[in-house]
């Protein structure tokens, strides 16, 4: 999906959370999840070390490298 800009030119990328249930907890109805509830979420991207960044370009450039276009 693509970035959108808010009206302070702030970049954001819009997300849809979903829930396994509607409670927390492990009683049904102990603890119901509500609208207006706060959460916290962790989005994985992937698993790339500092060094699978550097490298990327040298990896890219050695791959290409003495090839017709």
């Amino acid at each position: 999906p693509d970035s959108q800009q808010d009206e302070s030119g702030n970049t954001y990328f819009r997300v849809v959370a979903t829930t396994d249930g509607s409670y927390l907890g492990s009683e049904p109805g102990e603890y119901p999840v509500t609208a207006g509830m706060e959460a916290t979420l962790d989005i994985h991207t992937g698993s790339n070390s500092v060094l699978d960044y550097l490298l990327k370009p040298v990896l890219k450039l050695r791959h290409e490298a003495l090839r017709e276009r």
